[in-house]
């Protein structure tokens, strides 16, 4: 990809709209370089995009995080705050889940890594978010607001999976939240909640490579601002989506994609 303001400006809007909702960012951002000949992003581009993401789902969960940073404060005088308060279970949940994802993220990266730009891997992955997204209208409406530490641990696997072409994170995480009885509310906070550390890590991946360098950056910063917008956006959407009957509804859109890509699959078969 260039570092056109245009490009920044599809490139950050695409990547806020499809992280947040269900919908798979790898395998929108691979077709869009199957099918249009999108090219690798500037680092700039990349970093001020995740951070974007990363402010705007922040911005939308500041109550939330307000509360667990003063728990962390109170818990230098008494650490038994961390287990006992909401804010605190919090903390640890964001901390226990990540675990697991990046031991799954480690483990799967050299595996998939010659499959995330196949459309029969991005096909297999986007049927299985289908399926997924539908599971979830079986769900009752859960009563559990805190969530037991095997329940943090399952989803924490969940997202490490994830990393997998073509399933979408956020399907996968707040589908095993309402499976496990979550309160619907909790079960799209805790799936943003443990998304922070993992923008956050790529920012800071990015951040190195772009130290030093000024090459981009009113393009990348606009593509930046996009990402804030859909990531804000998609954010309401989704909220909405998870505490009505409408969650399995993206599979309506996932569905024919993951049909369309399988189907690319068999004419591009080398791809």
């Amino acid at each position: 990809m260039s570092g056109s303001i245009g490009d920044a400006l599809v490139l950050g809007l695409l990547q806020g709209v499809t992280w947040i909702l269900p919908v798979s960012a790898s395998a929108h951002s691979a077709l869009a370089r199957l099918l249009f000949g999108v090219g690798p992003a500037p680092a700039t581009l990349v970093f001020t995009v995740q951070v974007g993401i990363l402010a705007a789902t922040a911005l939308a969960l500041r109550g939330r995080l307000r509360e667990m940073g003063a728990e962390c404060l109170r818990a230098l005088e008494t650490p038994r705050r961390l287990v006992s308060s909401p804010g605190g279970r919090d903390v640890l949940a964001v901390v226990l889940a990540t675990f697991p994802t990046a031991l799954f993220a480690v483990a799967l990266s050299e595996v998939v890594a010659p499959w995330r730009s196949s459309p029969l891997a991005l096909g297999i992955g986007l049927a299985l978010t289908v399926l997924v997204l539908l599971s979830t209208q079986w769900v009752g409406r859960g009563q559990i607001e805190l969530p037991g530490w095997s329940t943090v641990l399952l989803i924490g696997m969940g997202q490490g999976l994830a990393f997998s072409p073509g399933v979408s994170r956020s399907a996968v995480t707040i589908a095993i939240a309402l499976w496990l009885g979550l309160r619907r509310d909790r079960a799209f906070e805790l799936s943003m909640l443990l998304s922070l550390p993992l923008l956050a890590g790529v920012a800071l991946l990015h951040l190195r490579e772009v130290l030093g360098s000024s090459p981009g950056w009113s393009a990348a910063l606009l593509g930046g601002t996009a990402a804030f917008l859909g990531t804000s956006l998609s954010l309401g959407l989704l909220r909405r989506a998870v505490m009505s009957p409408w969650f399995p509804w993206f599979a309506l859109w996932v569905g024919p994609l993951a049909i369309a890509t399988l189907a690319m699959a068999r004419v591009w078969p080398g791809r």
